[in-house]
């Protein structure tokens, strides 16, 4: 478990599953910046026990994210680029646990854990452009605009642009939580 002042990272287990799968299917927790992927549980915990080749080789990990007194507030994942030598992470917190701090802190968290942990130089956030709350988290951290992608996402029947942002090794510098751990 990787521990912060707020809330925890913990590796999502099998049992897991299902609350995330209520989640990524509610139209509130997915909010007007996501696709609502409609997912049955059972194809859930399919993927979950045999991850796809693309996953494997991207290295997929999710985690929850935890309240001290372990309530699951949401979730947090990373994936490695296939084709260069960086990590992709997002996250999302249920609605009424928004505006805490719990997302910045997780996104700290993880910065902190993959930087020590992996031979990277970057870390990449990508989010709809107009999910500011997104935005603004991942720049608490230290993450930077790095560019726009235009019609880079496609939610509620229409394509929407996309942000994407950057933090580099070198930006980063030292762990933030995970110093004394």
């Amino acid at each position: 478990m990787l521990e912060g002042k707020k809330v925890n990272l913990r590796i999502m287990e099998k049992e897991d599953v299902p609350l995330l799968v209520e989640w990524w299917n509610s139209l509130e927790y997915q909010d007007k910046y996501f696709p609502v992927p409609q997912k049955s549980k059972t194809q859930a915990l399919q993927e979950f026990e045999n991850p796809s080749p693309v996953q494997a080789a991207m290295e997929h990990r999710e985690f929850m994210i935890e309240k001290k007194d372990g309530t699951r507030v949401g979730h947090i994942g990373c994936g490695k680029d296939i084709l260069h030598d960086w990590i992709e992470i997002g996250y999302d917190v249920v609605p009424s646990e928004r505006r805490k701090g719990y997302a910045s802190e997780a996104i700290q968290i993880m910065v902190d854990y993959l930087f020590l942990s992996k031979d990277i130089p970057r870390i990449l956030v990508h989010t709809d452009a107009r999910n500011k709350a997104a935005i603004r988290a991942a720049e608490k951290v230290g993450f930077r605009k790095e560019g726009i992608i235009r019609k880079g996402g496609f939610t509620n029947g229409k394509f929407v642009d996309s942000c994407l942002l950057g933090i580099l090794r070198e930006e980063w510098k030292e762990p933030k939580i995970l110093r004394n751990q």
